[in-house]
């Protein structure tokens, strides 16, 4: 059941990344089933992060730096 959750979640976000590349809002030329395996990651770290009792301010810091990262 995770394996089928995982591959539901990287397909989706590798969609939307190589959307985002095709528009010039990703311009990053990694591929796109590698930077949705780096966001997937990101995300179940600001999870644990969050259940580790993360205030607010420390995932959406997470979320900025992966942007950042995305935008090139």
């Amino acid at each position: 059941m995770l394996d089928r959750d995982t591959r539901r979640r990287l397909t989706a976000l590798r969609a939307m990344l190589q959307e985002g590349q095709r528009v010039g809002s990703i311009p990053l030329p990694r591929d796109a089933g590698t930077l949705a395996r780096f966001v997937n990651a990101t995300i179940a770290g600001m999870r644990i992060s969050s259940q580790g009792g993360a205030d607010r301010a420390a995932p959406e810091s997470i979320a900025d730096v992966t942007m950042d990262a995305l935008a090139g």
